[in-house]
């Protein structure tokens, strides 16, 4: 299970390397989580460090009811030139990576966000030093490391369309935001005032967003009565389905 914040989808991943975490963080259709503002950084600090987030690897070194430490891979990397920068390629701002942490709370630990360096002994950046004032590069290499998913979500919309009575409509799903993740989207028709049978043939069923797909168009049958009618509507709705392992947005 993960968490929404703003406008994505975050979730913890087993790695036991920066690339692992990566890879897998690609999987899911994101990236290791990429902070961008301080809004980001205070709710990735104060989430993430609470101690239902801790595993063996963060405690090894301390006695966890004291003290500890949540190890996580997040997405900055070294560049060619030496540059930290985002693997979104999100714009890398200093001021930001250091993760605020509500230290006060008796159910948040620390948290250390690990950085893609192939040096070893600069692997790791942390926002605060150990209780012993020694620096993280002083204690020995820990290579269980989990990783933050950050996956942007996607956003569903349904088109308003007419019809003439008796024809084919054809109606536009259309899907923003985060396209990399395969989404399914619960359809249903609900009488307004045209009703099922009589006007239109219903529809129930659930249609398929591979991954870089942004649209999708849906055709419903409707049923010439031979009655002088006014207009007549029925709306069509758009459900998320509960077993995506990314949450689908309903904007309308």
């Amino acid at each position: 299970m993960g968490l929404i914040f703003e406008n994505s989808y975050y979730s913890v991943v087993e790695a036991g390397t920066w690339d692992t975490a990566q890879e897998k963080a690609s999987n899911l259709g994101g990236y290791l989580v990429c902070i961008n503002n301080t809004i980001e950084s205070i709710w990735l600090g104060n989430e993430f460090s609470k101690s239902k987030y801790s595993y063996d690897s963060d405690n090894e070194l301390f006695n966890p009811e004291k003290w500890a430490i949540n190890y996580f891979w997040v997405g900055g990397k070294l560049n060619s030139e030496n540059q930290w920068t985002w693997v979104s390629e999100e714009y890398f701002n200093n001021s930001l990576y250091s993760l605020s942490i509500d230290n006060d709370n008796p159910n948040h630990n620390r948290l250390l966000g690990v950085f893609n360096n192939d040096l070893p002994s600069q692997n790791i950046y942390l926002d605060d030093v150990a209780p012993d004032n020694k620096t993280i590069e002083s204690f020995p290499y820990i290579p269980l490391y989990k990783g933050i998913a950050e996956i942007p979500l996607s956003y569903f919309s349904i088109a308003d369309t007419t019809v003439i009575e008796g024809e084919i409509a054809s109606i536009e799903i259309t899907r923003q935001g985060g396209i990399n993740t395969i989404q399914n989207i619960i359809l249903s028709t609900v009488d307004g005032s045209a009703s099922t049978g009589s006007d239109f043939i219903p529809l129930n069923q659930t249609i398929t967003f591979l991954e870089g797909e942004i649209s999708k168009t849906i055709y419903i049958n409707t049923l010439e009565d031979f009655l002088n009618e006014g207009d007549e509507n029925f709306t069509v709705n758009l459900n998320k389905y509960d077993n995506d392992i990314i949450p689908s947005q309903i904007l309308d």
